[in-house]
């Protein structure tokens, strides 16, 4: 019975690590978006609020906020997913609407 249970462990285990119930952290999201494409260096980004989908359990639409060039907090939407263990942008981010 013990064997059992230790394998049963070890084979939840890394399931319980590939998906985030709320989604990436704000550094996460940072790296996220900097893998995507076009920054040169991590974004600060603030406010990460996530919710999935029932029928996607690895990917999430993440509302956020990123200080942009004229140093202005921009509100922003964006799909990630988590692949191998990181976090991916499915999709370019887009302005949040109101």
């Amino acid at each position: 019975m013990r064997a059992f249970i230790l394998i049963i462990i070890a084979v939840l285990a890394p399931l319980s690590s590939v998906a985030s119930p709320v989604g990436p952290s704000n550094a996460e999201l940072s790296r996220a978006l900097v893998t995507h494409g076009r920054l040169v260096s991590s974004p600060k980004v603030r406010r990460v609020h996530c919710h999935g989908f029932e029928e996607e359990p690895t990917e999430f639409a993440c509302d956020y906020e990123q200080l942009n060039g004229r140093h202005h907090w921009q509100s922003l939407t964006a799909f990630v997913a988590i692949d191998g263990g990181k976090w991916v942008l499915i999709d370019d981010p887009a302005r949040r609407r109101s």
